[in-house]
């Protein structure tokens, strides 16, 4: 049976998903930086194999992409606290708190719908990287907390399209298990 999805009352036939990828430190802002270095713009996707260029196609892809700012919303929600009381050693951590207000204000001016174009990056294999000149895109970058930050990419077809919806969220991992 067919998997259908609906989004922003359009109808999508479901291809094929990447169900968890995580924001890397390497790819945040310096604002939001652990370690060392500028944080650089390319995305990494994955390994090259069969199964990855079944879902982006061949090297060098160049795909339509969009994220919603539903996800964004919710993504805040989730990560309020984590920027109000920071529990990585973050670079601008004394600054999180007007990071937060000035992020939650951007995503709630945001499109329903921001579309943008992802192109595979010229790097040797086996890493998979991409990048997009798009705000949009660089929104990923400036909001996300590394390690804390995932998204799940789906391939989807509308009409004779296909395009693949970045859907961001939250999800910080317990350090130790609640005991009562």
């Amino acid at each position: 049976m067919e998997k259908t999805i609906k989004i922003l009352d359009k109808e999508y036939r479901l291809l094929d998903s990447l169900p968890e990828i995580t924001i890397a430190d390497s790819f945040v802002m310096p604002s939001n930086k652990i370690m060392t270095g500028n944080g650089e713009a390319k995305l990494y996707l994955g390994q090259e194999s069969i199964e990855f260029r079944s879902f982006f196609g061949s090297h060098p892809f160049q795909i339509d992409c969009f994220m919603l700012s539903v996800d964004w919303r919710n993504y805040m929600l989730k990560a309020k606290d984590e920027y109000l009381n920071p529990s990585q050693n973050y670079r601008r951590k004394d600054k999180f708190d007007y990071l937060y207000t000035n992020r939650q204000t951007k995503v709630n001016f945001l499109p329903q719908k921001m579309s943008f174009i992802l192109i595979e990056q010229k790097i040797t294999p086996p890493r998979i990287y991409a990048k997009s000149i798009s705000a949009y895109y660089k929104l990923i970058r400036e909001i996300s907390l590394p390690n804390f930050s995932k998204f799940s990419i789906s391939k989807l077809l509308y009409g004779n399209k296909v395009l693949y919806y970045f859907k961001i969220f939250y999800k910080k991992k317990l350090t130790q298990l609640p005991f009562e």
